[in-house]
């Protein structure tokens, strides 16, 4: 399956003063649990690298 989406951003603040603008990428559908088999509370391990990120399941 695949789908296309569009990256956001995300304003930061803290206590003291903003942070610079962050890109955010939101994932919310029906398919994260019907296909990818990822629950709400799993532990999931997020890997970053040139033109990619993958989201893999963790077992234990």
């Amino acid at each position: 399956m695949e789908r296309v989406n569009k990256i956001s951003y995300e304003n930061r603040f803290n206590r003291f003063r903003d942070l610079p603008t962050a890109p955010k990428l939101i994932l919310a559908n029906h398919f994260i649990k019907r296909i990818s088999g990822f629950g709400v509370g799993e532990r999931v391990r997020v890997e970053y690298s040139q033109n990619k990120i993958i989201i893999s399941k963790l077992t234990k």
